[in-house]
């Protein structure tokens, strides 16, 4: 595990995505597996799995991982789970990221364009990628203007993977 530190809460919102990122990136760096975090998911997926044992009714689930930054976290999930695990990747044009990061985020533009470009491919190896980790993906989904569309695309994804009958999926 690695410490985001005391004062945390106290940061500025880049200051936070930074730490974090950093936070990431040492523990890549100090474990040296780019792969640890996703380590660190199938535990967590594992604990929660037994307390779910400790119920007579257990519904299939699906576990939703936020966001991964390096392609060997999705090489070893496909390890660890071949036959469960769906990588979705979900993408937006750059200005919409850009006005994401600037107005809910509340971002300076220069630091929100930094942090896009250090989170697309940073040039270290124990570093963020999400663009090689990106098209791995075993589906695209792209964020438009309507959350609508959005949730009703995850849903269908979800729906297909889960064996719905009606369910087909689309070019």
């Amino acid at each position: 595990v690695v410490d985001l530190g005391n004062n945390f809460e106290s940061l500025s919102e880049v200051e936070k995505i930074k730490k974090k990122m950093d936070a990431g990136n040492e523990a890549r760096k100090k474990s040296q597996d780019n792969s640890i975090l996703a380590l660190g998911v199938a535990a967590e997926i594992a604990r929660s799995r037994d307390e779910d044992r400790q119920k007579f009714f257990r519904p299939r689930t699906a576990y939703i991982i936020d966001s991964l930054k390096h392609p060997e976290e999705v090489s070893r999930l496909r390890q660890i789970y071949p036959l469960g695990f769906y990588l979705i990747g979900v993408s937006s044009g750059n200005e919409r990221r850009l006005k994401y990061l600037k107005e809910e985020r509340r971002l300076p533009e220069g630091d929100a364009r930094a942090l896009m470009m250090r989170d697309e491919n940073e040039k270290v190896n124990h570093g963020q990628m999400v663009a090689h980790t990106f098209h791995l993906s075993d589906f695209f989904v792209y964020v438009d203007d309507s959350t609508e569309k959005l949730k009703s695309d995850i849903w269908r994804i979800v729906d297909i993977l889960f064996g719905h009958p009606n369910r087909t999926p689309m070019f």
